[in-house]
């Protein structure tokens, strides 16, 4: 549970962060609104946003700040976290949550990895406990913390999905627990130019966070909307929108009283023409006032100042700010000037080393006098103008934060500076960051890569786009990382030299194309890779563009495609040495050949994979191989070889602490002992499965797993929980979208049958068939058709049950699914039987048993053993009935 302590902390560090100097008036309503907002969290629960946006200088933090106050102020005993925009913010993904987290664990940019790990493995143990470990790293990991050496990462590092997966599941969990003692409220600023990946976090919380206390207040521009419709619909209760508007004239006029409070008496002529100016935005009173004040129409004398409506007539005031603030610019020394515009180039935020920097790098001709800047005594009358302000807290060690009072003033300084100097002091923060970033510039480094390109220094800018291409596929974000690989891949001159770079964005970029299922443009960048890689004679590249290419085929379900591309990949590195592109290759074609019906060809190639992997130490591929051998022999029936395949794969993954892997793997080992008839032993692997699955936060593959442990609970005769299993995993796949899963519909089918809900079961059947017909796969097809036949046999006429049988068995044989095909011959059998045709049921029966004799299901062969008394025939029932 978060220590007391940590709320003073909070709170002190949110006060010191906004200017409270400003009054507050006229905001009531948008008040009361958000008070609203907080009421209802604290009385219903769960995870509630509130977007505050408006125009630049409306009064948007002001308000979100004195809604805070009052908050803390409830008997509640809210807690209260403060993230302020950062460096990162437009970009770096996940920058507002790595800000949110290094205030809550008092992180700052200048810690080493290791002192940050441990503040950051500290912090989440204060809420989650001490077994938080493993948590705190995934945690840490997505949000920009460098967890890569953590043992609990080291052996799923290739996997960047189940980092993310994860993280966000214990994020949920850090803030349902962080809550349960007191509420909290998360302010953050800037939010329109919040990385996408940092809103989907946000809505992650929202949609999932439901036993939390906890109410995220954004502001930002209007444009944040633009971004996210959605939150603005109706039918998203757990989102408001609050427009901040303009303030009225009367309200206008208050606030001009409280600015001008030490003013004897504020002519009517001064308020009429601030008003009209200033159109009800709060920063531009402030900023006409400040014109005043400097063109002296508003006049310091004492304890008070006095108006001079006289000095009125000198003053041409334009109803533009930027006319307002550049008479305000020009009124500034030629110190204070050059220190603006450089502190405009690193941002709107900005540190005094990086200014120093550049005062010390800076030529002659952009300097405007021999002697040096009192930088110090410019920063000083930089704040006493209201110009910057320095912040409280800096994420640098020893280094002074400041930030332009208004992001407008930062842009206006910016576009003024001529482009030859801009494109100089642009390089020279990206020195400057780089001479800082220490271990961890990767995290920053598109913001080095933007200060490049904007230097003009093409080549460096692609380099270090592609190093934050890669740290953005480390964490799971293809979106951020696609367009990295593509910035980097545009500005790389196409030269000889660059060649291996521009192969390598290749690569990259059709990776990541195919996971997006963009498989038209994976297919041209693989080829343009392929081309590029023969024209510099590198073999290894052309293998790897090959295999690409294969993969996309594979997808696409272009078995031809795929083998041909694996094939000529295999003999371009085969004479080479055993390597990843020869692995994969053969991986490729041995699973094609299995799953065209080649099974013996294609597990003789998957054993020499398996080989290749253990003599090159290739953990990973040796645990994939495995799986694919134990998938192979289940399929074939050989069902104690595809168990200790996969036992052996759930050992590596266990060692990598790949729990995913782990969870699959006793998956497979349920549905394979359910096939061998040991449904006792399938019910404890499916169970733990799952159990795995809910702790890590793949929902998904829980509701795939649970059809196994309904399998299980079929095959024991409980059919009832069977039934409640799938009802429960078919809700949770609709609330999914992914209401398409087919097994869950056959494997439901089964279980109404065992309890005689004959009609029921029928129309889950024919509902299972139609999903395997969308998305023909051998194996649920077949199974659908059987259990169409099931259902149907056990209806008064039951015509049609022949037929589907039939095209069951058919389907089934064709693809060599042994074990699926022996189950559909029983259950022929059975219905023959049972209609009459006791010397054709008998065959089937036969036949079925010296299948499952032949395979190893002893409890099949068992049961079997007795053939079920012969029914009457037509001609007997009449009789008997005479």
């Amino acid at each position: 549970m978060a220590e007391t302590h940590n709320k003073h902390t909070h709170t002190k560090r949110v006060k010191d962060s906004v200017e409270i100097s400003t009054p507050f008036i006229g905001r009531d309503n948008e008040l009361q609104l958000l008070l609203d907002r907080l009421y209802t969290m604290l009385e219903q629960g769960g995870t509630h946003c509130v977007a505050v946006v408006g125009e630049s200088g409306i009064g948007k933090s002001r308000l979100v700040h004195e809604f805070c106050s009052r908050a803390e102020q409830d008997p509640s005993d809210i807690e209260h976290v403060h993230a302020p925009p950062n460096l990162s913010q437009q970009t770096q993904f996940y920058s507002v949550w790595h800000t949110l987290f290094a205030t809550m664990f008092d992180i700052a940019d200048y810690d080493s990895a290791d002192s940050m790990r441990t503040k950051f493995e500290q912090g989440v143990a204060r809420t989650l406990g001490s077994e938080s470990l493993e948590k705190a790293a995934f945690i840490g990991q997505l949000f920009g913390f460098d967890f890569t050496s953590s043992p609990f990462l080291r052996g799923i590092r290739h996997d960047a999905r189940q980092i993310h997966t994860r993280a966000l599941h214990y994020v949920s969990q850090f803030f349902q627990a962080f809550t349960t003692q007191h509420p909290l409220i998360i302010t953050f600023e800037d939010m329109h130019e919040a990385d996408d990946p940092s809103l989907d976090v946000l809505e992650y919380l929202v949609s999932e966070c439901h036993d939390a206390r906890l109410l995220l207040v954004v502001i930002g521009l209007q444009e944040l909307l633009e971004k996210r419709k959605p939150w603005m619909s109706h039918s998203h209760r757990l989102y408001t929108y609050l427009t901040v508007p303009p303030l009225s004239e009367p309200d206008s006029y208050t606030f001009i009283q409280n600015l001008l409070s030490d003013v004897r008496e504020i002519p009517d002529t001064l308020y009429t023409l601030i008003t009209q100016h200033a159109e009800g935005n709060p920063f531009h009173i402030e900023e006409l006032i400040n014109v005043f004040m400097n063109d002296g129409v508003i006049e310091q004398q004492g304890q008070e100042r006095r108006v001079h409506l006289s000095q009125l007539h000198n003053i041409s005031i334009q109803p533009i700010l930027t006319d307002v603030l550049q008479r305000r610019l020009t009124n500034l020394t030629l110190d204070e000037q050059t220190v603006l515009a450089q502190a405009s180039v690193v941002g709107r935020i900005f540190w005094r080393g990086a200014i120093n920097y550049l005062q010390q790098h800076s030529p002659a001709v952009y300097q405007h006098s021999d002697t040096s800047i009192d930088l110090n005594a410019v920063l000083v009358a930089l704040q006493q103008r209201d110009l910057i302000v320095e912040q409280p807290l800096s994420t640098l060690i020893n280094e002074k934060e400041y930030r332009f009072k208004h992001v407008f003033l930062q842009k206006m300084i910016y576009e003024s500076i001529s482009s030859e100097r801009c494109q100089y002091y642009h390089a020279q923060v990206a020195a400057w960051l780089m001479s800082w970033g220490n271990d961890r510039v990767s995290e920053h480094a598109g913001i080095v890569a933007t200060h490049f390109e904007k230097a003009g220094n093409v080549v460096q800018a692609a380099e270090w786009y592609t190093h934050a291409g890669h740290y953005a596929q480390e964490r799971n974000v293809p979106v951020v990382a696609i367009d990295h690989f593509e910035r980097a891949l545009s500005l790389l001159p196409g030269i000889p030299t660059h060649a291996l770079q521009r192969i390598e964005l290749y690569e990259h970029l059709g990776k990541l194309k195919t996971s997006r299922i963009v498989h038209k443009e994976a297919l041209a960048l693989f080829a343009a890779m392929f081309t590029l890689a023969e024209e510099i004679h590198n073999t290894r590249m052309q293998a790897r563009a090959l295999n690409g290419m294969a993969t996309v085929y594979d997808y696409q379900g272009n078995a031809q495609r795929c083998l041909e591309c694996s094939r000529q990949a295999e003999q371009l590195v085969r004479p080479l040495d055993l390597s990843e592109e020869l692995l994969v290759a053969l991986s490729r074609i041995g699973w094609t050949l299995v799953r065209q019906g080649h099974r013996d060809e294609g597990l003789q190639i998957v054993e020499e994979v398996l080989q290749i992997s253990r003599c090159i130490g290739n953990k990973y591929h040796e645990a994939t191989t495995l799986s694919l051998v134990g998938i192979t022999y289940e399929q074939l029936g050989q069902y104690q070889m595809a168990e200790q395949a996969v036992r052996d794969a759930l050992a590596i993954h266990r060692a990598n602490r790949d729990h995913r892997s782990e969870a699959i793997a006793l998956n497979n080992l349920a549905h394979i002992t359910n096939d061998s008839g040991r449904y006792q032993q399938g019910l404890h692997y499916a169970k733990e499965a799952i159990h795995i699955t809910r702790e890590i936060g793949e929902q998904l593959l829980s509701i795939h797993f649970s059809s196994t442990l309904t399998q299980s609970q079929n095959g024991l005769g409980a059919y009832a929980d069977a039934e409640a299993t799938m009802q429960e995993s078919m809700r949770q796949a609709e609330s999914y979208g992914k209401v398409t899963f087919t097994h869950l519909y056959y494997f439901l089918s089964e279980a109404q049958l065992g309890q005689g809900k004959i009609e029921e079961a029928l129309s889950t059947a024919q509902q299972a068939l139609h999903y395997a017909q969308q998305n023909p796969i051998a194996r649920d097809l077949g199974i659908a058709w059987r259990v169409v036949g099931q259902a149907m046999a056990q209806m008064p006429d039951h015509i049609g049950a022949t037929a589907c049988f039939k095209e069951s068995l058919h389907i089934l044989t064709e693809a060599s699914l042994t074990g699926d095909r022996v189950r559909t011959l029983r259950s022929w059998a059975e219905y023959e039987l049972q209609r009459g045709d006791y010397e054709q049921g008998l065959v089937y029966w036969r036949e079925a048993r010296e299948i499952f004799r032949e395979i190893g299901v002893d409890t099949a062969v068992r049961e079997m053993e007795i053939v079920p008394d012969r029914q009457p025939d037509a001609d007997e029932r009449a009789a008997g009935a005479d």
